[in-house]
């Protein structure tokens, strides 16, 4: 049912934005919070969490951040080819 809604809500969340010279997804945490996140070629996730005091991952979550950054990696990789 979650996942319905977040859907619904959040029509363009887990889908990679390059910008900038980096790229840029929004996830939904736990509670249904957007979060905005920033990958670039250091092997890590920017969270923005400056709307929020606190937020809560799930291993789901947490899962896809990991995916996300090896997703961003290999981009980044092939542009530098």
């Amino acid at each position: 049912m979650k996942n319905n809604i977040e859907k619904k809500l959040f029509p363009n969340s887990n889908k990679l934005i390059k910008k900038d010279g980096a790229y840029y997804c929004q996830i939904i945490d736990a509670e249904l919070d957007h979060l905005n996140c920033r990958f670039t070629n250091d092997d890590t996730v920017e969270i923005d969490v400056s709307k929020y005091n606190h937020i809560i991952l799930s291993y789901d979550n947490l899962e896809k951040l990991l995916l996300l950054i090896e997703e961003t990696e290999e981009l980044l990789e092939d542009e530098d080819l």
